[in-house]
């Protein structure tokens, strides 16, 4: 919900009420104590750390360039037998011509309305995705839902391959929320996923499975910015 959105709903709640409908500014909160609030300070290693820590959630690393990241990728595609996958980024067409010169057949999602689309993607055997943001301190992948962006690619496909540049590794979610000023013209997303390993459940038992209620493996593909 927009500013100009949520102003317009307020009033037409605050008319009834004889209530003024201008919305009362909130003085801005006291400045944070780094040290209590942060586990992982802005000028540390964020690579480094992101790396250990997403690895230790069970996700497989890969460090690449530019240069050898579609390469790596269809490699490690034929590790595992893919044959069928589906490419969700913002530009997916060097991507998905990588892919399907490598001997892969690349569904288009977005080729189905609604819930067939949906429906397509549990036939997947991969889905290859990038990401919004990666976050060092807990070793975690922000994925956000969009025209370009299903859903279904971090919650359906068994296996989750994620690009991340190294640029866009965060220290924590405190800077993840702050650097969300376009919000505010664009829109909360429809969801945001904060994927850290792969799926994992337990029953009462405490008997941990993977990949019940989402991927079983999820590999990151980090990328060094030119």
């Amino acid at each position: 919900m927009t500013r100009s959105t949520r102003e317009s709903f307020l009033a037409r709640l605050h008319k009834p009420l004889g209530r003024p409908s201008t919305i009362i500014n909130i003085p801005d909160p006291p400045e944070v104590d780094e040290s209590i609030a942060r586990l992982v300070a802005k000028d540390a290693d964020l690579f480094a750390i992101f790396c250990d820590k997403a690895a230790a959630t069970g996700m497989t690393i890969h460090q690449v360039t530019e240069q050898t990241l579609h390469e790596s990728i269809t490699a490690r595609l034929r590790e595992e037998n893919v044959n069928t996958l589906s490419v969700c980024m913002a530009d997916s067409q060097a991507m998905t011509h990588a892919v399907a010169q490598a001997g892969m057949q690349v569904q288009d999602w977005k080729a189905l309305p609604g819930k067939a689309g949906l429906d397509r993607q549990f036939e997947l055997d991969a889905g290859i995705t990038d990401v919004h943001a990666a976050i060092a301190e807990t070793g975690s992948l922000i994925y956000q839902s969009d025209a370009e962006h299903s859903r279904g690619m971090s919650l359906i496909v068994p296996w989750h391959i994620a690009i991340v540049k190294k640029s866009q590794i965060m220290a924590d979610l405190i800077d993840f929320w702050n650097d969300r000023s376009s919000l505010d013209a664009q829109g909360m997303p429809a969801s945001i996923a904060i994927i850290t390993g792969p799926s994992k459940t337990a029953d009462i038992e405490g008997v941990l499975i993977t990949g019940v209620h989402g991927p079983a493996m999820v590999d990151v593909f980090v990328v060094e910015d030119q």
